[in-house]
C-alpha cells in the first residue's frame, strides 16, 4: 500500500510542477499511517495553497486561491460549522466533527456545498472555471 501511495504523490507532484509556477513543497510525508502534502505555488497571477492529508480518519484537503493575501476562492472539507449547518440543517448538532466538502467565496463571505475534491479536480476547476468565477466576484 505504501508503494501505491508514493506513486500517487509522485504523480501529483508531476502534475503540480506541470500546471503551476514557483512550486514550493512545504511538507511531504509518506508513512503507512499518514500521507501529507502541503504546497504553495503560483497560477497565473494568483498564489495557490494546497494541502492534502490522508490518515486513519480519512482524507482531508484544502485548496485556496489568493490575491494579495486575500482569499479569492477556496475548497476544503474541514468540519466547518457553516457547511455542516447548510448540509444537515436542524440536525447539524449530530454531525459536529464531520468533514463536509464546501467552497468559500471571496474573503470567506459565503459558503457552498460541493462534491469531494482531489488535487486533480481542483486543477480542472482552475483551468475551466476560474475565469468565469472571477467575473462574478
Amino acid at each position: 500500500m505504501e508503494g501505491k501511495d508514493e506513486y500517487y504523490f509522485e504523480r501529483l507532484m508531476n502534475l503540480i510542477y506541470q500546471k503551476f509556477e514557483e512550486v514550493v513543497i512545504i511538507r511531504k510525508d509518506i508513512t503507512p499511517e499518514i500521507l501529507i502534502l502541503e504546497v504553495n505555488c503560483v497560477y497565473k497571477s494568483y498564489r495557490v495553497v494546497m494541502s492534502e492529508i490522508v490518515d486513519l480518519m480519512g482524507r482531508k484537503y484544502a485548496f485556496y486561491i489568493l490575491k494579495d493575501n486575500s482569499i479569492i476562492v477556496g475548497f476544503d472539507n474541514s468540519p466547518d460549522y457553516r457547511a455542516i449547518k447548510l448540509k444537515y440543517k436542524e440536525y447539524s448538532k449530530f454531525h459536529y466533527n464531520e468533514r463536509v466538502p464546501h467552497q468559500h467565496t471571496s474573503k470567506k463571505k459565503v459558503i457552498y456545498l460541493t462534491k469531494d475534491m482531489r488535487v486533480e479536480d481542483f486543477i480542472e476547476w482552475l483551468e475551466q472555471e476560474l475565469e468565469n468565477y472571477l467575473k462574478t466576484c
